[in-house]
């Protein structure tokens, strides 16, 4: 298992490495960090890179005196840093993805919407759009589930669910997390976008201490998702996609796509599953 990270060396993108780094040492996996030039800075400058071992001995998670040796026996966490050269970003990474065996992309997303998402096409979303992974999107000024001294917080998560695809991806999603991670989840918000409830009973999560709520509210669920986050203060969002299927939302982006750039907090998109 390994989690895949792209980085720009921003600060937009160094909270998606915290987002990254907390999760992968949580689940005592891989982590490849990934940054894609053009080839006219030196391939060998690592120290634009994001610092592992110092990050972690700040959040009190390892030894202020750790070695690079002594990391991933004794945290399982194994570190892969790639300087890659390309004209295309998205092209460089969907081929390394390809390639590679990666459960899950944390990639920062800037939210551009209107005129801006077309003079400056989201790569994040782009990426999305190729691979069949879970990403998570960290959106540019979004301060996520992972604070400043790397202590994770799921008070709120909000699920939005409708009858395809199927939202129990979601659901058993976060309770994968909980178990993996360690880390108590609290109230699990199951929203339905509709003139009427779901329809149809969901499993809920097996949480230690959480509750699942349920909530139906009309309206436009690209414009109703992320108010409902934001007005319940969610810590995430985790909904399952299956990409653009009208020529509109090939225009404006699916419905996941849209949330992405409105959300107050990151968003967890899990593909559904593709049946042959």
């Amino acid at each position: 298992m390994t989690i895949f990270h792209p980085t720009d060396f921003s600060a937009s993108s160094h909270v998606a490495f915290r987002h990254a780094l907390r999760l992968a040492f949580g689940l005592g996996t891989g982590l490849t960090i990934m940054h894609v030039g053009d080839g006219r800075t030196s391939r060998e400058d690592w120290s634009r890179f994001p610092h592992i071992r110092e990050t972690l001995a700040r959040w009190n998670l390892v030894d202020p005196g750790i070695s690079q040796a002594e990391l991933e026996p004794l945290t399982g966490l194994r570190i892969s840093k790639i300087e890659a050269t390309g004209r295309n970003p998205v092209e460089v990474m969907s081929h390394y993805l390809d390639e590679h065996d990666v459960s899950m992309v944390v990639m920062a997303t800037h939210g551009r919407s209107g005129m801006a998402a077309m003079q400056h096409p989201s790569v994040a979303q782009a990426l999305a759009r190729r691979i069949h992974r879970p990403f998570l999107f960290v959106r540019e000024g979004v301060p996520g589930f992972v604070t400043a001294d790397g202590s994770l917080r799921f008070n709120h998560v909000l699920l939005p669910v409708d009858s395809e695809p199927d939202p129990q991806l979601a659901v058993d999603q976060v309770t994968w997390l909980e178990r993996e991670l360690a880390a108590s989840v609290g109230v699990v918000q199951a929203l339905h976008v509709g003139d009427g409830p779901l329809g149809f009973p969901l499993a809920p999560p097996d949480l230690s201490n959480g509750a699942l709520k349920s909530l139906s509210r009309p309206g436009r669920p690209e414009e109703v998702i992320p108010a409902i986050a934001d007005e319940n203060a969610a810590d995430l969002i985790v909904m399952v996609y299956s990409g653009p299927a009208s020529l509109s939302e090939r225009w404006l982006g699916s419905t996941t796509e849209q949330v992405v750039r409105a959300a107050p907090c990151p968003v967890l998109a899990l593909p559904a599953p593709r049946y042959e």
